[in-house]
């Protein structure tokens, strides 16, 4: 149903003022007319004498009939204006000013009546349809709301469970780390029982008990490690112990022969006899070189060599600290295939291992690398190596 077009304010107003000025001119006219009609009648009255007064009785009624005509004049001129103004103005804008308080209060079904004046019909208009469009994006947004507060509960549900499986995968790190720690001595702690069972000799029996000790206090090192774990302050970082490359060397190689994966495995070490201490205990270096030894008997398959150099280089620094120290470099390298471009990238990532039966934790260069970055040392693969792998670890000296 189509509205038919008003009347314009401007119209209106006219309007009224005509009906206003046409009142004046009536009440003009019969102001006019009266003061003719005393003018008329006045001339057959006498003369004035010294005994009558100047101003005559019909005078007083012509001034007094033109001031209650003004007067009554100028009330309705007052009344119809106010009237007029009050109807096609004050009116219509007192309802829209209602109509945005009740909006402004949060009624969104409030309406307008469309009518009057043009300009009026227009911004009723205008009014109502955007209290409509208000009520529809009111609409909208509460069902965005909705949905934002289903998407924070699920975020949060998610977010717990991401927590859990993180919490769980930390406990399964922790514990696979530690068993790979306890693991490697125990196995060597066997394998020198195996000797040890055979061994008639009173010097060696003794040697053998001797590195089955070493390995047992490592053991033991290692869970005191764990029990510290919450007190990572208080562990050492390593740069303040010391030790001599040699005699680790030498400690870890003659443990790796008493296991079965070394058992036909050549073992050499090219270092020159000045070679200085290293910032680095024993146990930790011993662990960084079984868990390489141990990745390179299982590349070799049983048979080839490990060869470890040695050498001094100066002006080395760590990309953790400020100045630079000599250090001493060590070379591991195996007689196995090498490994692939394509998996370099991912070695030291926990977990991580290219072995399909499932012998492999993936945790033994993560291990290495763990413990060199506590000492201030570093690890990496040699990529231009060709023939085998070659791991470079370089420690600061002593």
């Amino acid at each position: 149903m189509m509205n038919r077009p008003g009347i314009g304010i401007g119209v209106r107003l006219a309007f009224a003022l005509g009906i206003v000025f046409s009142a004046f001119i009536v009440l003009t006219e019969l102001t006019v007319s009266s003061i003719v009609r005393v003018s008329i009648a006045g001339v057959d009255e006498p003369p004035e004498t010294p005994d009558r007064p100047g101003d005559s009785n019909a005078v007083r009624k012509v001034r007094r009939s033109v001031l209650l005509y003004l007067i009554t004049g100028a009330a309705l001129a007052l009344i119809v204006s106010f009237w007029a103004i009050h109807r096609v103005a004050v009116a219509p804008l007192q309802r829209m000013t209602r109509a945005l308080e009740d909006v402004s209060a949060g009624s969104l079904t409030t309406k307008v009546p469309v009518e009057g004046a043009t300009e009026f019909i227009e911004l009723a208009r205008s009014f109502n349809r955007m209290v409509d469009t208000i009520r529809t994006q009111r609409t909208a947004l509460e069902t965005q709301l909705a949905a934002l507060e289903s998407s924070a509960r699920e975020l949060r549900t998610t977010r717990d469970e991401l927590i859990r499986a993180a919490k769980l995968a930390s406990v399964g790190t922790l514990a696979s780390g530690v068993a790979h720690e306890i693991g490697n001595p125990i196995a060597g702690v066997l394998g020198l029982l195996d000797v040890l069972d055979g061994e008639t000799d009173p010097d060696a029996a003794a040697r053998y008990r001797g590195l089955m000790r070493k390995e047992v206090q490592r053991i033991d090192r290692t869970i005191a490690d764990l029990l510290a774990y919450a007190r990572p302050d208080k562990l050492s970082s390593g740069a303040a112990s010391r030790c001599a490359v040699i005699e680790v060397f030498d400690h870890v190689q003659r443990l790796a022969r008493t296991q079965k994966p070394f058992a036909h495995i050549n073992f050499s070490l090219d270092a020159p006899a000045n070679l200085p201490d290293v910032a680095m205990s024993d146990d930790a270096l011993g662990s960084v070189l079984m868990n390489l030894f141990l990745n390179a008997a299982k590349a070799i398959d049983g048979a080839g060599r490990i060869e470890v150099t040695a050498g001094c280089i100066s002006g080395w620094r760590h990309p953790s600290a400020a100045v630079e120290r000599n250090a001493v470099r060590l070379s591991v390298t195996d007689s196995g295939p090498g490994i692939a471009p394509q998996q370099a990238d991912h070695i030291f990532d926990p977990f991580f291992t290219d072995r399909k039966d499932g012998s492999g934790t993936g945790l033994g260069l993560a291990i290495c690398q763990s413990v060199c970055e506590r000492a201030g040392a570093g690890i990496s693969l040699d990529r231009e190596h060709c023939g085998g792998a070659r791991f470079v670890i370089t420690i600061p000296a002593a």
